[in-house]
């Protein structure tokens, strides 16, 4: 997500959230709007990987050998001139990504059938028939269906931000 105007710039739908695809959304980013000078990320293990943005914070001391220096090979985003800034540990305030989180579980998950919910009680009563039916979105029909509620709708918003020229 764009800090200043609020736009998804990369995303990646996956079963398994992992550094690869993390390099996915970021390459569909940098393709549509090209290569970000800086990026905020939580602390998360897909960010904080030696290939991605490198260890962060959890950068250990090495064991050096006697006369041998050990050399780290840089991250995708150091290779990319991407200056990396992690958040502060349990904060989430600080992290703007958690709020666009809550308006895609409101406002894109809750309109596909199959919509489980964030937990038990959020569970739709329709769900199990539902399932039962076998009326659940493949994983292409899926994918179009976000991609077009992201570029058509989420990304469409009217900008309220401080700065007039985003």
């Amino acid at each position: 997500m764009d800090a200043r105007s609020g736009i998804f710039v990369g995303y990646y739908i996956t079963y398994n959230p992992s550094s690869q695809a993390t390099l996915y959304a970021l390459r569909r980013g940098i393709i549509k709007y090209g290569i970000p000078s800086h990026i905020y990320v939580d602390n998360g293990r897909e960010f904080l990987t030696s290939d991605v943005g490198g260890l962060g914070h959890r950068k250990k001391k090495g064991k050096a050998q006697e006369g041998v220096e050990l050399v780290e090979p840089p991250g995708v985003f150091k290779r990319l001139g991407i200056q990396m800034t992690n958040a502060i540990v349990c904060n989430a305030k600080a992290k703007t990504i958690e709020r666009r989180f809550r308006d895609v579980k409101d406002h894109m998950s809750r309109l596909f059938d199959s919509y489980t919910g964030g937990n038990v009680l959020e569970k739709p009563e329709r769900l199990k028939k539902v399932l039962k039916s076998g009326q659940i979105y493949t994983d292409e029909e899926f994918e179009a269906a976000i991609e077009t509620l992201i570029e058509g709708y989420f990304n469409q918003q009217p900008y309220d931000g401080e700065v007039t020229a985003d």
